[in-house]
């Protein structure tokens, strides 16, 4: 439809992980396009030994870093994102959970007492 519209011309596709579909990006990869897609969180798992080492990160921003991985089933190339302020939003969230826990326990000790 894109190239229906504005005409064949080299393009990079941006796609966010929330609306990527398989069916898109198979049609794309057959007509030799490029795209960039934002991988979904339940496949963020075969990622994470990347995603925690220190090796071979780029900062590209002061909070900013990359790091660019090959896919060995494939022609295609992953670059990993990674934030200061990521990190810290999960440190927050760890420690609004462990409040959140306690207070449950507290309260689940309130009723069993029956107070």
């Amino acid at each position: 439809m894109v190239e229906r519209k504005y005409g064949k011309a080299r393009r990079i596709r941006v796609f966010d992980r929330g609306i990527v579909s398989e069916a898109n990006l198979a049609a794309i990869r057959k007509r030799g396009g490029q795209y960039l897609v934002g991988t979904a969180r339940s496949q963020m798992k075969q990622f994470e030994a990347e995603l925690l080492s220190k090796e071979n990160w780029t900062q590209v921003r002061p909070e900013v870093e990359v790091k660019k991985i090959v896919i060995p089933e494939g022609e295609e190339v992953c670059v990993l994102c990674r934030t200061a302020a990521r990190k810290e939003k999960k440190a927050i969230r760890g420690r609004f959970s462990s409040s959140m826990e306690k207070a449950l326990e507290r309260l689940a000790k309130t009723v069993a007492s029956g107070a």
